[in-house]
């Protein structure tokens, strides 16, 4: 239902772009369960691959779309904890996250992604399983000639349902930010004053580089 309903937004869209001359831009497909990275392709990847996608009028080489992925580290994978899980390196992380064959799988299927959301706390554990992370979606980019892999990241610092955590601050103490009534939190829905977080320095950065 979530893959149609996707579907007709999509043809709705590009209805829409030709009526006006406008340029197709890139339209993002999300998948059930908060698009999980992790076991995507025995989920969600039974459902959006290439030939549903034509079967439903759209050609994934041509029409511009991508996927989106979201991935955290702790027990649940909810990003509620900020005690993150404990990999040995490259291969456990993607034995434990059940992504071994997720790079075969978007090659196989001529998938773009966007890791759209993915975060952590700023302690020596989440650090090491963004890093690996990054590392996963640098490794398996769409590049080189390959025909489906990760496009583009985005990190998330926030989150309005939950208690203020390493997760869940901004850099000012303005609670209307992000939802909040004006002058202090209130039950999650607000975002509260939170020290600098050494991700951004230590992890994210090192990953923004210009493309020559």
């Amino acid at each position: 239902q979530v893959f149609d309903n996707e579907v007709a937004a999509y043809h709705a869209i590009r209805d829409y772009q030709a009526a006006h001359n406008l340029k197709q831009n890139l339209v993002i497909f999300s998948g059930n369960n908060w698009d999980p990275l992790h076991g995507w392709t025995a989920d969600n990847g039974k459902v959006f691959t290439m030939n549903a996608f034509n079967a439903a009028g759209i050609d994934v080489d041509t029409d511009n779309i991508a996927l989106e992925m979201h991935q955290y580290f702790d027990r649940n994978f909810s990003g509620l904890s900020s005690a993150c899980n404990v990999y040995t390196g490259a291969d456990d992380f993607a034995q434990q996250l059940a992504i071994t064959d997720l790079p075969q799988w978007l090659n196989d299927n001529h998938m773009k992604v966007l890791l759209t959301e993915f975060g952590g706390a700023a302690n020596a554990n989440c650090t090491a399983d963004m890093q690996l992370m990054l590392d996963f979606a640098t490794t398996n980019a769409y590049a080189n000639g390959k025909q489906g892999g990760f496009i583009g990241w985005t990190a998330w610092r926030v989150n309005r349902h939950g208690p203020a955590s390493d997760f869940n601050y901004l850099q000012q103490a303005n609670y209307n930010v992000y939802g909040g009534n004006g002058s202090a939190s209130n039950n999650g829905t607000g975002i509260t004053l939170g020290s600098a977080n050494s991700l951004m320095a230590n992890v994210f950065a090192t990953y923004l580089k210009p493309i020559v």
